[in-house]
């Protein structure tokens, strides 16, 4: 039933009211008038009988009647501070149900936002593992290029004891030149050390260029791996921020379903009010009103990819 219903049956009441109320006094007034002329009186008395009752039916009906048009102020008062009241509360109840939409809206915001960073977290831990198995390749890489070196040491190692064995070698042709000249000449032999020296000088070079080659891979690999820690610093950096993020947003959310059951006028219908209570108005805080950057980032992001 709405309000102007209830006001509409309350003024019916009043002149209900009213009505029955004369009719009441008009019936006590024959009634008064029919047992004053009913007493048996002499000769003149009944004439000052009946004057006195009439006197005395107009004083209680003129009591009656202030009496009655006070209640009826009363009643009217009433009447219009429970209409005033009402469309107060009305208006309170727009208020809020107007906050409750806006807060429902920017639930659902948030929530988009939130699903969004999800995923965004699940691309980042996926980049992440991405990242891990390229260092494990690395690794990979420079243990075998570990191996390699090693090898080439080896490899050094076994050509150096072999120019040990041929210089050896060569001194010992040189003895023998020396002791038998049926043997090759001696430029011959000088041919053959130079050769063989040159073979040495070419060798040499050739580790050389190795040694090179390895010292630049080591410093290759050095600087991957560095380049690497920072950008695995980098993406740590991130997912911590966004799980902050995530776990700010999560908060908000609760704090604002918190302040709305608070605010739900359907809440507070259940608990008999004693009185009037003053309107709510409820301001968000300033660290809710204003989102972060990242948020005001995906939301114009968006923005600019639904227009």
């Amino acid at each position: 039933m709405s309000f102007g219903a209830v006001v509409e049956e309350m003024f019916s009441d009043i002149s209900s009211r009213s009505s029955s109320s004369d009719e009441s006094e008009k019936h006590q007034r024959a009634t008064t008038l029919d047992t004053y002329d009913s007493r048996p009186t002499t000769k003149g008395g009944r004439a000052k009988s009946k004057q006195k009752g009439i006197s005395k039916l107009s004083t209680q009906r003129k009591k009656k009647t202030v009496h009655q048009t006070a209640m009826d102020r009363l009643l009217y008062e009433i009447a219009v501070r429970t209409q005033h009241k009402a469309k107060s509360l009305e208006f309170e109840a727009k208020n809020l149900s107007d906050t409750v939409d806006n807060l429902r809206h920017e639930n659902r915001a948030l929530k988009r936002l939130q699903r969004s960073q999800t995923r965004e977290i699940h691309d980042r831990h996926d980049f992440v593992d991405m990242a891990n198995l390229s260092l494990k390749g690395f690794r990979k890489d420079v243990r075998f290029s570990e191996e390699n070196r090693v090898d080439a040491d080896a490899t050094v190692r076994k050509k150096t004891k072999k120019v040990i064995r041929l210089e050896n070698e060569s001194k010992r042709y040189e003895n023998l030149l020396q002791l038998d000249s049926k043997l090759p000449s001696i430029e011959e032999l000088e041919q053959k050390i130079e050769k063989a020296d040159r073979d040495l000088e070419l060798k040499d070079e050739r580790l050389k260029e190795l040694q090179t080659k390895l010292e630049l891979d080591d410093q290759r690999i050095t600087q991957e791996q560095k380049k690497e820690k920072k950008r695995f610093v980098k993406l740590q950096h991130e997912i911590d921020e966004t799980v902050r993020e995530c776990h700010d947003l999560t908060s908000r959310i609760k704090t604002a379903e918190r302040k709305i059951h608070k605010t739900n006028i359907y809440c507070r219908k259940r608990v008999p009010s004693t009185q009037a209570l003053p309107a709510i108005t409820w301001y968000p805080p300033a660290i809710e009103q204003s989102p972060t950057n990242k948020v005001q980032t995906w939301l114009n992001k968006n923005s600019d990819s639904s227009t």
